[in-house]
């Protein structure tokens, strides 16, 4: 499994896991097949981390002590089956990337203000948020700097 983690994860994840079993009734004999929640891990950047959290997962799995049942009249019978999921942390705007893109540009609720050259973002921003023009708002940019 952490191969495959290896191969599709390049950035930040978190994984989701969550197991199949059969349970027994012990008074009906029937057979139930039970889902337990899924079990969310934190966010990883180092693949260590990662197996270790999976290992110790797969360790609770063979213990079969923490295993939920609907009552205790059902008892564990056996494994079915263990998903993962990988959720991956793409964040599309990153600081030093140059521009934004043209699809993001012309988004109606967006003034992209990446085509100045200076160290003034966040003052810019809260000029033009303060009601300066997208273009021409250098004076009220160094008032706010100030």
């Amino acid at each position: 499994m952490m191969d495959k983690i290896c191969e599709s994860a390049h950035n930040r994840f978190k994984i989701n896991y969550s197991q199949t079993y059969l349970l027994k009734n012990i008074e009906t004999n029937k057979t139930l097949v039970w889902i337990q929640d899924r079990q969310k891990s934190p966010w990883f950047v180092i693949y260590d981390n990662a197996k270790i959290w999976l290992e110790n997962r797969l360790e609770n799995r063979l213990e079969g002590e923490n295993i939920n049942r609907p009552s205790t009249k059902f008892v564990f019978e056996k494994h079915l089956s263990v998903q993962i999921k990988i959720i991956l942390d793409q964040q599309p705007l990153r600081v030093g990337e140059g521009r934004l893109p043209n699809w993001l540009c012309i988004k109606k609720g967006l003034i992209a203000l990446d085509n100045f050259d200076d160290d003034l973002c966040v003052f810019r921003c809260l000029a033009v948020h303060h009601g300066a023009h997208k273009q021409h708002n250098l004076r009220k940019t160094r008032t706010l700097a100030t």
